[in-house]
């Protein structure tokens, strides 16, 4: 995943210095404490102590809707006309942000309701005048692209109040939430945006291949916060060096594609899978060797294993020599990863036979390591069955 928010409450800030982002669980949740100076009108600054919490979805739901609660409060002084006014803002409410089809913010809708106090200062006779109280309930949608719709309303007021100088004020202290809102809804975005909400899991891929081979590739879907399996859209795209994956998009549980190598031996391709939808977006890169396979070489309690392997996700064997005999090892991947393997021989008048599983590391100089444990018998021989281990080292060839 991309920029993320670590898990665990918001971390301490300094008084004043600002927000501090936490994560619990599925919600981001900001806490405020940052002090600005705003002009809300000619002659008219206002300094505020905002202070508060915004509380945000990580995740998108099925519609691409995401909720943000704003409870924020201000206090500071005013000076009007060079006059020092004391001053409380209040602003709580929510905010829907909807996602598109891109895991983009398509838009915000703001529902909040302000109330503005303020108390102080002296007028033209030298008396302080009445406090005063606004409450002011502001709607607005914001485009993605910064078009803005919106109304807002006196909801109530004292008799002494100026409702125009609330309005201004009001506007300003919303203008500071939009600000941090939008803050917080882009920590949320770099996260359903890079596989912290849904996860594309790869559930077959190929590694390594024959020139002109044709392969499954199949993926799912998964929602990380929910638990369960999503009928998504999953696209694939190939890189410089392949030869063809269809089709270019599809969904299903698991979503299906095939994947065709080029004919030229040595060929290197990459294999792009991505969904990207409401509920977030993520990807996975599947990197493809055509031709060369491995050559393998290894053993262990008594028999020496060698032999070639064009696929690591296909089906292969691999032969076997032990004192007086020999046995042909059969591998059955479930992955590139690993699988199960049988193996079957004999010599000196006795057989031998036994299962097991086998897991595949890479190394850092490009080998890889196959291995493997079983449990096998002697036919007719009692008391002669026993498990085994072996190491094979691949190498590319």
């Amino acid at each position: 995943m991309g920029d993320q928010v670590p898990e665990g409450p918001p971390g301490s800030i300094v008084e004043g210095s600002g927000v501090a982002i936490g994560r619990t669980g599925s919600r981001i949740v900001v806490e405020v404490d940052d002090t600005r100076t705003v002009e809300v009108a000619p002659g008219i600054t206002y300094q505020e102590r905002f202070q508060g919490t915004i509380g945000v979805d990580l995740c998108p739901d099925a519609e691409g809707v995401v909720e943000v609660t704003v409870d924020v409060r201000g206090e500071g002084t005013a000076t009007v006309d060079g006059v020092a006014v004391s001053s409380q803002v209040t602003v709580s409410g929510t905010v829907t942000a909807r996602v598109d089809e891109s895991a983009q913010v398509a838009d915000t809708t703001f529902d909040l309701t302000t109330g503005y106090a303020s108390q102080g200062g002296v007028d033209a006779s030298g008396k302080p005048p009445p406090s005063s109280f606004t409450e002011v309930h502001t709607t607005a949608t914001v485009a993605s692209g910064g078009s803005t719709e919106g109304d807002a309303t006196v909801v109530r007021s004292s008799s002494q109040a100026d409702p125009s100088r609330a309005m201004q004020v009001t506007q300003s202290a919303i203008d500071v939430v939009a600000e941090l809102v939008r803050q917080a809804l882009g920590k949320a975005e770099s996260v359903w945006q890079n596989g912290g909400c849904v996860s594309l899991e790869v559930l077959e891929a190929p590694g390594r291949v024959e020139p002109g081979s044709e392969h499954p590739v199949n993926a799912e879907v998964h929602h990380v916060f929910e638990g369960k399996d999503l009928d998504l859209p999953v696209r694939a795209t190939l890189g410089a060096g392949g030869e063809s994956v269809s089709p270019g998009e599809a969904r299903g549980v698991p979503a299906r594609f095939t994947y065709v190598a080029p004919s030229e031996d040595g060929a290197r391709a990459t294999l792009v899978l991505e969904t990207r939808s409401r509920r977030g977006a993520d990807r996975e890169t599947i990197e493809i060797e055509v031709g060369g396979g491995w050559r393998a070489e290894g053993g262990g309690d008594g028999i020496t294993i060698t032999g070639t392997i064009g696929d690591l996700a296909a089906p292969f064997q691999l032969q076997g020599q032990f004192e007086g005999g020999s046995a042909t090892l059969s591998y059955s991947p479930a992955g590139e990863e690993g699988g199960t393997f049988t193996y079957q021989g004999g010599g000196s008048g006795v057989t031998v036979s036994g299962s097991g599983t086998y897991t595949v590391t890479e190394n850092p100089d490009g080998t890889r390591t196959i291995s493997g444990t079983a449990d096998g018998c002697v036919k007719g021989i009692s008391g002669s069955c026993r498990t085994t281990h072996n190491v094979i080292t691949l190498y590319p060839e």
